[in-house]
């Protein structure tokens, strides 16, 4: 072997060790980043955003809104956030927004299918018609934790 070809196989091997040390890293950088950035955007959109999605979370519970009221989701990888305790019979605003990555929110019980863009804010309508649990599921491929993305509707009488 050449002192050239050991050279650039030396090179080759610090890189691929630097990749292999440094790059999940910078993955996990990056991702933080685009989470504050993108969701920033979001945030001046929607004022009450963060105090509607935490309103029952922050204490581990499902959030309860007042009957009529708009509800905000949030989707990452890989759930949607808070779960909800709607009332049946009562509508809903229901603002959907992507802190990541596109998403899929689907709640076949009802009806209810969106593809949810990073930085765009979807409002669907729900008036609950039946009493019970309900999944939400992400039919959008989001990455690798996509099978086993969920959230959940409760709906009481």
């Amino acid at each position: 072997m050449t002192s050239d070809s050991a050279e650039t196989q030396r090179q080759q091997n610090r890189f691929y060790w630097q990749m292999l040390l440094l790059g999940p890293l910078a993955l996990l950088w990056m991702y933080s980043l685009s989470d504050v950035f993108i969701f920033a955007g979001v945030r001046e959109q929607i004022p009450s955003f963060r105090t509607q999605t935490t309103a029952g979370s922050d204490r581990g519970g499902p959030l309860r809104p007042a009957s009529g009221t708009d509800v905000y989701l949030r989707g990452s990888m890989w759930k949607w956030e808070p779960q909800l305790v709607l009332k049946k019979g009562v509508s809903y605003n229901l603002h959907l927004v992507s802190t990541d990555v596109s998403h899929g929110f689907d709640v076949d019980a009802f009806d209810l299918h969106a593809v949810v863009e990073p930085n765009q804010e979807r409002v669907l309508r729900l008036t609950p018609d039946k009493v019970g649990d309900f999944p939400i599921r992400c039919e959008e491929y989001c990455g690798p934790g996509h099978e086993a993305m969920r959230g959940r509707i409760r709906v009481e009488p």
